[in-house]
């Protein structure tokens, strides 16, 4: 059997399987790290973000974009 005909398909089926292995694991860090940046604690049983009562999110847009988009009236 000649293998050479047959890397491509391993390597693009080697490539799979880190994606559908690392895709998850790596949005379930993003997420408990949001959570707990934002304030929050990560309940488990729910499998979501418990934000604290009275949280204020504030943000400020990139300056860049902002003075941008103001027109002057």
């Amino acid at each position: 059997m000649n293998m050479r005909k047959w890397w491509p398909y391993f390597a693009i089926g080697g490539a799979a399987v880190v994606v559908m292995l690392a895709y998850p694991a790596y949005f379930n860090w993003w997420d408990h790290k949001n959570c707990s940046d934002s304030g929050g604690t990560w309940n488990e049983t729910r499998d979501e973000c418990v934000e604290p009562k009275n949280a204020k999110f504030e943000s400020s847009g990139s300056p860049a974009f902002e003075d941008d988009n103001q027109t002057a009236k």
